[in-house]
């Protein structure tokens, strides 16, 4: 009697269905209860690559947040030299020239003031009202910081460029505002991301070990994989909820943790009971997850460009959209076949 043979999956649809994982698990861990079930039987390094790809796309979320202002800041530095307000400075030989009627007060709000004059009607920082300040004179620049009082001769400053004639305009500082930029964009986007990958990847490693050590009173052969894998997921949703929270102006303190340990504790529970009754590992319909999309793009959106309307669209949309997937997933019989590797 012969033998049916088994059926193969190709290698083509072993990549569909882990490209189809991977996408869904930026939607799923916010309602599919038996996705953190069904995500502790894959690799463990599907996981540690879904947290890197989360925190690399959080880092250029920060990064393009950051271009934004910048070349809001620039737009705006444009509009004030072009209207006059900031005036083109040259200083010569130690001596400053203005361009404009003085003296000139760009700030005057105590404890902050900052102004140019080098007519001689102001010559010192009143320090008995400022405590933060500015002033540029004929001869000097003076500095007021948390009442530490600062005078440079503009001779000085010429001597330190090595130029008899220092000119300060438009240009000049436009140039200036984009070396910063370029500079200052590469070390945030170092820094960012090594702490967005790194060093958060060893906070959850460290309250997983603590995990570990607690559910291994109460459970059998606990894995730390097990534990890992689940902080992982959960993280995702703690964030998005922690963000939801700032947006309604509501704020504690460690609330990113403490809403991390509700997700996680909450779904570790599961899981663990889950494989201590030898429970079957239930399919999951990975197709609904794309109605996440557009309440995903709409956030992504407004972390850059922080739109004033946006707030009660992403709180709205937010419950709207796993209140749908819920409901899909609790009256729907069709599902997708993901088994463990």
């Amino acid at each position: 009697m012969e033998s049916t043979p088994i059926p193969q999956q190709s290698e083509e649809n072993t990549w569909k269905d882990s490209i189809g994982w991977f996408g869904a698990s930026f939607v799923l861990p916010f309602y599919n209860r038996n996705f953190y079930i069904n995500a502790v039987t894959k690799p463990f390094f599907n996981a540690v690559l879904f947290f890197f790809f989360l925190m690399t796309f959080v880092t250029f979320i920060g990064i393009g947040e950051f271009f934004y202002s910048f070349a809001d800041l620039k737009h705006a530095l444009d509009q004030a030299y072009e209207s006059g307000f900031i005036p083109e400075i040259s200083i010569e030989q130690g001596r400053a020239r203005v361009d404009g009627e003085q003296p000139m007060i760009f700030v005057d709000e105590p404890p902050s003031f900052i102004a140019i004059d080098t007519t001689g009607q102001i010559t010192e920082i009143d320090r008995s009202r400022y405590n933060q300040a500015f002033l540029l004179t004929e001869t000097e620049l003076h500095f007021l910081d948390d009442y530490e009082y600062q005078i440079l001769p503009l001779r000085d400053l010429n001597q330190a460029f090595d130029q008899d004639a220092i000119l300060i305009n438009q240009e000049i500082v436009s140039n200036w505002l984009n070396i910063f930029f370029v500079v200052a964009g590469a070390i945030a986007a170092v820094v960012g991301w090594v702490w967005n990958t790194g060093i958060k990847f060893m906070y959850l490693i460290g309250i997983g070990l603590v995990l570990w050590g607690i559910f291994s009173i109460f459970y059998e052969q606990v894995s730390f994989n097990t534990i890992v894998i689940t902080g992982i997921y959960a993280y995702l949703p703690a964030l998005i909820f922690s963000y939801s929270l700032e947006l309604i102006k509501i704020s504690f303190w460690f609330d990113l943790t403490i809403l991390l340990l509700i997700f996680w504790i909450t779904n570790l529970i599961r899981v663990l009971n889950a494989q201590r009754d030898n429970l079957p590992i239930r399919e999951i319909w990975l197709k609904p997850a794309l109605l996440g999309i557009p309440i995903a793009v709409f956030i992504t959106l407004n972390l850059i460009f922080s739109w004033e309307f946006a707030p009660p669209i992403i709180l709205i949309g937010l419950l709207a959209t796993i209140g749908t997937l819920l409901a899909i997933e609790n009256g729907s019989n069709l599902n997708v076949q993901f088994t463990g590797e």
